[in-house]
């Protein structure tokens, strides 16, 4: 029992500056304490962590200097835990006594841990070890950004317009903890709804009733008073003639998959009209050769409203689906008089198996099976990679006849060709086939039970069978 009266087998363990000045120990008889509380830190403005390094080493009064590899160790626990990275510790032992102590200190209270232990396990100023407390003060703005359109336009037909606007926070030093209730944002006379909130972002559908300049204005408070803000000029013009519908159609690319002739595809496209929501029934989508429908105001694969609760709406996005083969293909899309032409393209995967190589084996030897028969496949008689091939693509012949099997021994002449409809580079081959019994062979007894009325024979007849024949009676 370590005390400052009975000291014998205890372990006395400093923890210094770079100087060598005694920050905290557990030694009763120095003036420094076991706790030590640096109270706030303030780090230069922009950064969000502060680097020190401290000197640990220890005494054991029974066994002298400590110096074991892992006889000093630290942790950190960083208040509030939602910033991310907390606190980092790392312990360097030099091999002869000292153990540096090398701390990124994030900002938030941190308590720093240090546990030095002799050859027996007894922890200086067990269990808590010496500890040193910093508050590292957050001087980081954060940074506030308003992402959307700056150019509105005002149809003739329209009262008023509706985008979608973000605003991003990135609190730099604790990015963990956006606290929405700290955003501010004043419209500039537009009205706004929150639409979805993600981890640092919120979207907002803003609606403007006029045109006009409108003056976005978007400002956030951290947890330490810095503040971020953004300002971001939207206007908005009326247009004197209504703009036809525009269909918004981007090019894509699909991929077969390697021995696939086809593959699966989505396509999809939007439509807006600013005056008129969207008449489905005058929609039409043709395929152009690729796989994907003939459509014609009907049979889509998906539709959904763009900016409204439900359908029926200023826009709508399609989507159509099919099985598209190799090649290049622009789809026309149709409505209301406007067309788009996007380039679809369709590419074969990069083989991942070696390409078609296959040789007859000149003599195939094998035996009949449990049930007497020889099921034939064609990997039995070639030899050398399939590719893309498998057992459907060939046709098995044994002396001239179709069949996949064999029912007794013998020798065959056989002959693969491919399927029919079946396009591959090989050419039919033939080769000679040995079908034998092989299975081991077992002995049946005759009846060792007779009738009353049954003739007396003197012995028991011993039947010996092979598995698929009799061979004699013994």
């Amino acid at each position: 029992m370590c005390s400052r009266w009975n000291r014998c087998c205890c372990s006395d363990v400093l923890c210094t500056d770079l100087l060598g000045n005694i920050i905290v120990d557990n030694d009763p008889l120095t003036p420094a304490p076991t706790t030590f509380n640096f109270g706030d830190v303030v780090i230069p403005e922009g950064s969000c962590n502060l680097q020190q390094s401290f000197l640990a080493y220890g005494f054991d009064n029974c066994d002298g200097f400590i110096n074991a590899i892992n006889a000093v160790s630290a942790s950190a626990v960083t208040i509030p835990p939602t910033i991310d990275p907390p606190t980092q510790v790392t312990v360097t032992p030099d091999g002869f006594g000292f153990y540096q102590i090398d701390v990124n200190w994030s900002v938030g209270q941190t308590t720093l841990s240090i546990f030095g232990a002799d050859s027996s396990g007894n922890t200086a100023n067990a269990p808590f070890g010496l500890r040193l407390i910093a508050n590292v003060l957050d001087n980081t703005d954060p940074v506030v950004t308003i992402l959307g359109n700056t150019q509105v336009s005002l149809a003739d037909c329209q009262t008023s317009v509706t985008g979608v606007y973000t605003v991003q926070v990135d609190d730099l030093c604790d990015q963990g903890a956006v606290n929405w209730s700290n955003l501010v944002v004043n419209w500039g006379g537009a009205t706004a709804v929150v639409n979805f909130t993600g981890n640092n972002y919120r979207e907002f559908f803003v609606t403007f009733n006029a045109p006009g300049n409108y003056l976005f204005s978007a400002s956030y408070t951290d947890a330490w008073g810095n503040v971020g803000f953004m300002d971001i000029i939207v206007q908005v013009v009326a247009s004197s003639v209504n703009a036809p519908p525009i269909i918004y159609a981007s090019p894509a690319q699909y991929v077969i998959p390697f021995c696939e002739t086809s593959v699966f595809a989505i396509y999809g496209f939007t439509i807006v009209d600013d005056c008129a929501p969207i008449d489905i029934s005058q929609v039409q989508f043709n395929g152009g050769g690729s796989g994907l429908p003939n459509l014609n105001g009907g049979g889509f694969y998906y539709t959904e409203a763009v900016g409204c609760a439900g359908l029926p709406c200023n826009a709508v996005y399609f989507e159509v689906a099919g099985n598209v083969t190799a090649g290049t293909f622009f789809p026309v899309i149709s409505y209301l008089g406007i067309d788009a032409s996007p380039a679809i393209q369709v590419n074969f995967a990069v083989p991942n198996v070696p390409p078609v190589s296959l040789a007859c084996v000149g003599n195939v030897n094998t035996s009949l099976n449990d049930d007497c028969e020889v099921e034939l496949s064609p990997a039995m008689f070639l030899n050398g990679s399939f590719g893309c091939l498998d057992a459907g693509d060939f046709v098995i012949q044994i002396d001239g006849v179709v069949t996949n099997s064999i029912t007794s021994c013998g020798t065959y002449t056989y002959m693969i060709t491919l399927a029919p409809g079946v396009v591959a580079p090989f050419s039919p081959c033939w080769g000679n086939l040995v079908v034998e019994d092989k299975r081991t062979l077992f002995l049946s007894c005759g009846r060792d039970t007779l009738e009353c009325f049954e003739a007396l024979e003197i012995g028991f007849p011993l039947v010996k069978f092979l598995r698929c024949a009799m061979v004699a009676r013994m």
